[in-house]
């Protein structure tokens, strides 16, 4: 006996995209109801564009950097015989999780985490590590960037907290060292 796979209606379709845009529409009201929109007008009226624009493309090239990181974190999942892991599904899975955590912090991991796996039909267990590995690196470049931060620090502040300066290059020492030594750990663990 074959099964046989139907198509959904359309009108399936087109209520589940209703019930999106009734949701998006609702949530934006319940983000602006007591605000005056002639205010927000106002100071969006003075914004320099050019700005504005810089903030969106280095938003949009930082996910892209998370997502191709990510896809590489996931390629040994695929099967050689199958393509590699889509550049686009990777980067809609990290901008669902940046949607979800707006309303659900933490819950944007879920979301991405289920967004990737059904996108390219990875295994769930074999997903789960990519994250953490993933939040390992977040972790580690922020720290860099504070090391960073704390090696250029105006000279005043300096004269006044001289340690800072040794810390910064400590903790940068301390993530270079560790992002090296990252790919040797699993043989590491295996010991124990």
């Amino acid at each position: 006996m074959q099964e046989s796979h139907q198509t959904p209606p359309a009108y399936k379709g087109l209520l589940k995209q209703a019930l999106i845009l009734t949701l998006a529409l609702g949530l934006l009201w319940y983000a602006f109801k007591g605000i005056d929109l002639n205010d927000i007008w106002n100071y969006a009226k003075n914004l320099k564009p050019f700005p504005v624009f810089l903030v969106i493309v280095s938003g949009v090239f930082g996910n892209f950097l998370r997502s191709y990181r990510w896809t590489l974190l996931l390629r040994p999942l695929k099967a050689e015989s199958e393509p590699n892991i889509s550049q686009f599904n990777s980067f809609y899975a990290v901008a669902i999780g940046y949607a979800v955590n707006v309303f659900a912090p933490r819950g944007g991991e879920v979301a991405r985490l289920l967004s990737i796996c059904k996108s390219e039909k990875l295994p769930w267990a074999g997903v789960l590590p990519t994250l953490l590995i993933d939040r390992l690196l977040d972790v580690a470049f922020l720290l860099a960037v504070f090391g960073l931060t704390l090696l250029i620090l105006p000279p005043a502040l300096l004269n006044a907290m001289p340690w800072l300066q040794s810390g910064g290059l400590v903790l940068l020492i301390v993530v270079i060292v560790g992002l090296v030594a990252m790919p040797f750990t699993g043989t590491i663990f295996q010991g124990f």
